[in-house]
This record gives structure tokens, sequence and C-alpha cells, in this order.
């Protein structure tokens, strides 16, 4: 629980300041510190000091070995496809601190090279996939949580290769939360467990888990709801 909170705080974090156009590492960390403290002093969980079941030390394995399928991660990183627009997105806000990113000579194209270079989507130019011109200021398509997660590792390593690691790692957090999610609903951790292997050799997770875009994180995020209704 106690883990589960700070993430959500850091995850909601990095969103609104990334959104209100103040993202920075000790503003996202600093924000996440102070929610989390103060859901504490309201809720102070039990902390369970019992030795951990044998079928839970298995997911905890078969989550760490899941980063030998899944890493290196994929790197799609220029271009208009999804996973490259994550990625530009998570930059630009690692640089920029929001999501209206300044861009004056994109700006500044009279209207008629707009017509030839940019592309028309619904009446809002678009200079490049994904990324679209609105009111002199570039702004990103897609979800934007997953971006502004992946800007925090980008500003905390100062490598956009480091942010690609996210969804590998997502992916481990994805099975230890099948595990849970599937000892809760049938009642059995071995049942958990087998959850999580399949999960594990599943060829379309260890694809999406190599891929840039925000379905694993979407993923992690429905596991834990369920996970934490059946509880």
């Amino acid at each position: 629980m106690v883990f589960r909170s700070f993430s959500v705080f850091l995850l909601f974090t990095a969103l609104l300041s990334a959104v209100v156009g103040v993202f920075a590492p000790v503003v996202v960390l600093g924000g996440a510190l102070c929610l989390w403290a103060l859901f504490l002093c309201m809720h102070r969980p039990a902390y369970e000091r019992d030795r951990p079941a044998p079928e839970t030390l298995i997911a905890i394995g078969l989550a760490l070995c899941s980063l030998l399928v899944t890493m290196p991660p994929g790197e799609t990183i220029p271009g208009g496809w999804d996973p490259s627009v994550y990625v530009q997105t998570a930059a630009q806000i690692s640089q920029q601190g929001g999501l209206l990113f300044d861009h004056p000579d994109v700006a500044a194209q009279p209207p008629h090279l707009q017509e030839i270079l940019f592309r028309d989507v619904h009446g809002i130019p678009e200079p490049f996939g994904g990324m679209r011109l609105f009111e002199g200021k570039v702004t990103p398509q897609f979800y934007h949580l997953y971006p502004s997660l992946m800007a925090l590792v980008i500003s905390l390593t100062g490598s956009v290769r480091a942010a690609l690691w996210v969804n590998p790692l997502l992916n481990g957090v994805s099975i230890l939360l099948m595990y849970r999610f599937a000892s809760c609903w049938t009642g059995h951790r071995r049942w958990g467990a087998l959850a999580a292997l399949l999960m594990l050799l599943l060829p379309l997770q260890i694809w999406q888990a190599k891929f840039s875009t925000a379905e694993m994180l979407a993923q992690v995020l429905i596991l834990s709801g369920t996970g934490s209704l059946l509880q």
C-alpha cells in the first residue's frame, strides 16, 4: 500500500506539473513526497511482518526474469509513429517544463508554406507527426501521463535512452500485479503465480513491453485498481 500510494502521487504530480507548465524533478518529487506524507498521516498503514509466501517469491522472480526478454527496449525515436511521439513529447516536457512547446521558427511559417509543409488535421496544422500547432505553440497529441513519467526519467538521468526502460520496468510491475489480481480473484496464490508465468511468456506482452506507448502504463493502472477492489 505504501509503495502504491507514493507511485500514484508521483504520477499525479508529474502530470499536473506538466499541464500547469512547471515541470521539474524537484517539483514532481517534492510534491509527491508532500502528498505522500499527508496521506500517511491520515491513513497509517498496517505493516505485515509475516514472511512472504513461496508463490510471492516466485512472482517476484518472474518479474525480474521479465527483463531478460524485454531488454534492450525498442528504440523508435524519430518520425511520427506513436512510440516516437511519446519519446519526443517526454523530451520536450523535460526541456521546456510543460505541454505547450515554444518553437518560434515553426510558428513563424507563413500560411502559404504551412499549406505545403504542414498536415491539416481538422483545421489544425500539424508540422510534425503527432505534434500540432495551436495558438503559436506546438502541442502533442495522445495521453500525457505516460510521457510525463518518461520526462521525469529523462530529467533525472539526462538520457532519452533511459526513458525507453520505463515500459520494460512497468512490465515487471504488471506481472506482480497480475499475480496479486489472480490470487485475490481465485483465492489461491498458486493460480496467481501461474497467471504471472503466463503473462511473462505471452508474446504480445513481450512486444508491448519493448514498445514505448502508453498501453503498458494503462495496464498497470487497471491491474492495480481491480486488484485493490478485490483485495
